[in-house]
């Protein structure tokens, strides 16, 4: 799915309205895989939208959403959503550029009592800094629940090779 730059003309509401829909109708929802949709390419109206109803799935246990280029602005929506998804354990945001300063995805690290595995690989650290990822590592020892990166595994990027950000229970 391909919703195009800046995408808010009523074909792209159409795929919004839909993630909308889905989220409503689906309360019980746990494993939501969108990855590779390009759902960075929505407007920040309708990435509101959608990451809203989002927020409001309270079964949701995985969520994928890798490879969507959200950006800096799209990963900060999604975070800010989860924090009310208090059932989520896996998030992959990989391959969304969420920037050197990813404080929403710190403070739902930091905060979620749930989140036991997080994906944030990026193949250049322009996308994701060793600062950024310092940040992320930090509010993984601050969270009170220490549920993420209790065994994390280590990636060290070989050159040429995608730098990762990865933590998951054995």
């Amino acid at each position: 799915n391909d919703v195009g730059p800046g995408a808010e003309g009523p074909e792209y509401a159409v795929d919004c309205t839909g993630l909308v829909r889905l989220f409503s109708a689906c309360p019980e929802l746990q494993h939501v895989g969108l990855g590779f949709n390009q759902l960075g390419k929505f407007s920040p109206k309708l990435t509101s939208k959608w990451t809203k109803t989002l927020s409001s799935n309270h079964s949701i246990t995985s969520l994928d959403l890798q490879s969507n280029n959200l950006g800096a602005d799209g990963v900060k929506a999604v975070a800010s959503a989860l924090l009310a998804c208090a059932m989520l354990r896996i998030l992959d945001l990989s391959y969304n550029q969420p920037g050197g300063r990813p404080d929403n995805l710190v403070q739902l690290v930091r905060e979620h009592r749930a989140l036991t595995s997080l994906s944030v690989v990026e193949k250049d650290d322009k996308h994701l800094p060793s600062k950024a990822k310092t940040m992320l590592g930090e509010a993984m020892l601050k969270n009170s629940a220490r549920q993420v990166g209790a065994r994390p595994r280590v990636h060290a990027p070989t050159r040429g090779a995608p730098s990762a950000a990865h933590n998951a229970p054995h």
